[in-house]
């Protein structure tokens, strides 16, 4: 009878180590398989930084304005912002923040972040051929 109760641990103590082991074996298989990402690449001139309390904006840019055509901020702030161009090729440029999407084709979208570190009134607009001079510009508004 003794003899049957330490087969019958051996056999337990034996079938949970191989669990144990196939199952980290599992998991570090799942951790190491890398998912690609789809975002845009950054121009150069976009800088990125935390996300986690960034005042969020979704800017549209089509021939020739900018919705919305101001936004507004606290000095400090983190801006996120989602530029999607429409009807035709486009991008958004904040030289006082040293930020600047690419040129994106219609239906294209690209995010640029950056710390609103300075006040003011500061334009941004479309550096695209003469888009800016035909009213392709808006107000990003730092308090």
């Amino acid at each position: 009878m003794k003899k049957l109760v330490i087969l019958v641990v051996a056999i337990g103590l034996i079938s949970g180590g191989y669990f144990l082991l196939n199952s980290n074996k599992t998991s570090n298989s799942v951790d190491s398989i890398v998912t690609p990402q789809t975002e845009a690449t950054p121009s150069p001139f976009t800088q990125v930084g935390p996300t986690s309390s960034a005042k969020e904006f979704f800017i549209t840019g089509k021939n020739f304005t900018f919705t919305p055509s101001t936004i507004t901020v606290k000095k400090g702030d983190t801006v996120k912002i989602t530029f999607k161009s429409e009807g035709g090729a486009h991008d958004l440029t904040i030289p006082d923040f040293n930020v600047q999407t690419n040129i994106l084709q219609s239906g294209k979208e690209e995010i640029i972040q950056f710390t609103a570190d300075k006040t003011g009134t500061f334009e941004y607009f479309c550096s695209v051929g003469n888009h800016k001079q035909m009213g392709m510009k808006g107000q990003l508004v730092v308090q």
